[in-house]
């Protein structure tokens, strides 16, 4: 089978690059490997999205992600753009994980231009002289597709792709941010919540709004500092949290709570230090754990695996639900308005913020970040300030007010003239990936890659050899009416 453009990954970029790509009349196959739709944000529950505004105000949104907010406001999915309560943002833009199939139903699948092989792994990918010609393929039911296509993007998050061909990256386990396992509670008393936190304002984060709160008719809560000082330095459970961090829901009485934390290093030294206490063979224990939770692969040990990230992500999961039930009963028992709580959903997924990271052909960094560099091959403005997650804390710093630029350099590499990068895993330092990482830019980031490869393909130029006057015109056209 051969199309247009391959998309690995029907996540956060990838959902917004086929339906660009799919809107210009384009030929698309999207390779799963999950059953949901809509990657991190429906599979770990990352809620709210946010990102769509500058600092100063001014809304950065492609047309297709619009249509799509559109979509969710009309439909009841979303409220639409309010203010951030915690003031960390401009703006954060609450969206019911629904709406991703909802979309789908209406706008993907009666195209006739586009197959999704979900649940389907990457078996091999053939390439020569720099161009990417196929992929095999392999579904549930172990059913094998050669996919050949004329470009091929990566919209994984984790570059799956360098675990088949030779990309460059950065893995850096001591500076990688925590991972969550998002759960959420219903039957929630906002009003004893806003109480507490107009009583006790110094145990919440400084920017903390309750008239925002109020007004939008959500609550967005970080803070109970002193609580989590008592509570949440567990080294049993390997969580070390200096808040609770938890928002509401569209529906009343609802919060997610994003307050474990999990990192890779430590997933790692578990695997080591289980297997050493139980005085057992590395190969034995994973045979006899459950595969439900833990691999059962005996070569899992050798130094090309233990990185694997699904085999990581696995494991984390299961350290990850001890922290939500340790987590929900310290809420439920000392925090007012969570006595009568209950856990009605927990992520599907652990939500591991970052992994492997693309070294393209320019590196965004913090300076550009932070200073808003101009680049001659500028197609996005990032938004979201610097916000890292390490060790026992978040760090924070705010970006230029009016946004910054990412370059397409950022998206594409020397070694393959036909392949492209979009989402959390474009070249960066780790100031400029903790803020290009978000929801909006993401979004934003697959519409305008489906805009640059749909004239691509129109002109058959390659990536490597794309005229910067040609980025320029379609930067000036998508942002034109927003910034």
């Amino acid at each position: 089978m051969d199309f247009d453009v391959v998309i690995i990954g029907f996540g956060t970029s990838g959902f917004f690059l086929a339906f660009e790509l799919i809107k210009n009349n384009l030929k698309v196959a999207v390779i799963e490997k999950e059953d949901n739709i809509g990657g991190a944000l429906v599979n770990s529950l990352i809620f709210p999205t946010a990102g769509f505004h500058t600092l100063s105000g001014k809304l950065i949104i492609v047309d297709s992600v619009k249509e799509f907010l559109d979509f969710c406001i009309k439909n009841g999915f979303s409220k639409g753009h309010i203010r951030d309560p915690l003031n960390f943002s401009y703006s954060i833009t609450p969206i019911n994980p629904i709406a991703y199939k909802a979309f789908f139903v209406d706008y993907f699948l009666p195209n006739n231009n586009f197959v999704l092989f979900s649940s389907s792994v990457i078996e091999n990918v053939y390439e020569k002289d720099g161009i990417i010609r196929y992929v095999v393929i392999r579904n549930k039911d172990n059913k094998k597709y050669k996919i050949g296509g004329k470009f091929f993007v990566d919209a994984s998050g984790v570059l799956e792709l360098s675990s088949y061909i030779d990309i460059k990256y950065r893995l850096e386990l001591e500076n990688l941010q925590a991972a969550t396992l998002i759960f959420r509670l219903s039957n929630i008393d906002f009003t004893k919540i806003i109480k507490y936190i107009k009583e006790n304002r110094d145990d919440f984060y400084s920017k903390t709004d309750i008239d925002l709160m109020l007004s939008n008719d959500f609550i967005s809560v970080s803070g109970y500092f002193e609580l989590a000082s008592k509570y949440l330095f567990n080294r049993d459970l390997l969580l070390s949290r200096d808040r609770f961090l938890f928002f509401g829901e569209i529906l009343k009485n609802f919060v997610y709570v994003n307050t474990s934390r999990i990192f890779l290093k430590d997933i790692i030294n578990f695997i080591v230090n289980e297997v050493n206490n139980l005085g057992v063979k590395k190969e034995d224990f994973f045979k006899k754990r459950s595969s439900v939770i833990l691999p059962s692969n005996k070569n899992f040990y050798k130094n090309k695996n233990i990185l694997h990230y699904d085999i990581l992500e696995r494991i984390g999961y299961y350290l990850g639900l001890k922290q939500v039930f340790y987590i929900y009963k310290i809420m439920k028992k000392y925090i007012k308005g969570f006595e009568n709580s209950y856990i009605d959903l927990i992520a599907y997924k652990l939500g591991i913020r970052q992994y492997k990271v693309l070294k393209g052909e320019y590196e965004l960094n913090i300076e550009d970040v932070i200073n808003c560099n101009n680049f001659d091959d500028k197609i996005l403005i990032g938004t979201w300030p610097i916000d890292i997650h390490i060790k026992d804390k978040i760090v924070e710093k705010k970006v230029n007010e009016d946004g910054y630029y990412i370059p397409f350099r950022s998206l594409i590499t020397n070694e393959y003239k036909n392949l492209v990068f979009v989402g959390k895993h474009i070249s960066s330092d780790d100031y400029a990936f903790s803020s290009l990482r978000i929801q909006a830019t993401c979004m934003n980031m697959g519409s305008v890659v489906g805009k640059i490869l749909s004239n691509l393909i129109k002109k058959r130029t390659y990536v490597l050899d794309i005229d910067f006057s040609l980025i320029k015109k379609i930067f000036k056209q998508t942002f034109l009416t927003f910034y």
